[in-house]
């Protein structure tokens, strides 16, 4: 079945600044205003912890990280394998383990 999806863009940018991209796809509309608050620091995330891929290369260097960032979120017609329910608890759940505020 074909129903609205959020389509998240995002990437990851190591500490010499290289710059990774990706894409997942939750059900349903989800704003940027609803998930700001569970982001590290309004902004960040880390991918692993809420099943989504990471775009950390396997070549990294002491002071690289593990932080991705959304650029963009997009609204279309489609298919997606992250419920928008899964998605917001996951990013809850994973707070506690990012406790950098």
């Amino acid at each position: 079945m074909i129903k609205m999806i959020t389509s998240i863009d995002y990437q990851y940018r190591d500490a010499s600044n290289y710059k990774f991209w990706g894409e997942f796809k939750v059900d349903g509309r989800v704003t940027l205003d609803e998930i700001k608050g569970l982001l590290i620091h309004h902004e960040f995330f880390v991918p692993d912890d809420i099943g989504v891929p990471s775009l950390v290369p396997q070549c990294r260097n002491d002071d690289d990280h593990c932080w991705h960032e959304i650029l963009e979120l997009k609204y279309e017609v489609g298919n997606s394998a992250l419920s928008r329910h899964e998605f917001i608890r996951k990013l809850r759940l994973s707070q506690r383990k990012w406790s950098i505020y």
